[in-house]
């Protein structure tokens, strides 16, 4: 019986190609594409142009959402890689040196350990790569209709976070 399925299971089945050519009620790869071609094809995607500003050069952009992570609005050229020993990002954005750079500081909710409930000095390592939430503007094509309408409690929302004030709104304690 275990041979038998062994091979049934190792044996080709005839099914669908990659050109959406199946039943009637497959969607066809072009149209699972945001290029508009078949999945396995060589096409190009769509060009995105970043910010070539440099830092202290750029204008500072609205949140996408309150408490969103501030986009960045300058090139990254010189400033990547980000790692644990090098973060060229802390010489602008930590809160020592923004007001003199005319950045944006880094806020409270990244000098707090959340596992261990307690502030820290120094930032919290775990939180070093800055482009892990914090991505560069980008002049990309809209490839699906967005109508999203951020709203924001107060126009300070806008461009800044209260997130560390209000991490805990909501939240019953026993």
């Amino acid at each position: 019986m275990v041979a038998v399925l062994l091979v049934m299971g190792c044996s080709p089945v005839p099914g669908p190609q990659a050109t959406g050519a199946g039943s009637a009620g497959d969607i066809p790869d072009t149209a699972l594409s945001y290029r508009h071609e078949p999945l396995d094809s060589a096409a190009v995607t769509p060009g995105t142009r970043y910010s070539a500003s440099e830092p202290g050069e750029s204008q500072l952009l609205e949140r996408s959402y309150e408490n969103a992570p501030p986009l960045i609005p300058h090139s990254l050229a010189d400033l990547l890689p980000i790692t644990r020993t090098r973060n060229d990002c802390l010489e602008c954005h930590h809160p020592d040196a923004a007001e003199d750079f005319e950045a944006t500081a880094m806020p409270p909710t990244h000098f707090y350990d959340y596992r261990r409930n307690r502030r820290l000095e120094d930032g919290n390592p775990a939180m070093y790569n800055c482009t892990q939430c914090h991505v560069p503007q980008a002049d990309a094509p809209e490839l699906v209709k967005n109508t999203f309408q951020p709203r924001f409690r107060d126009d300070a929302g806008r461009h800044s976070s209260n997130l560390f004030d209000v991490r805990d709104e909501g939240v019953e304690e026993d």
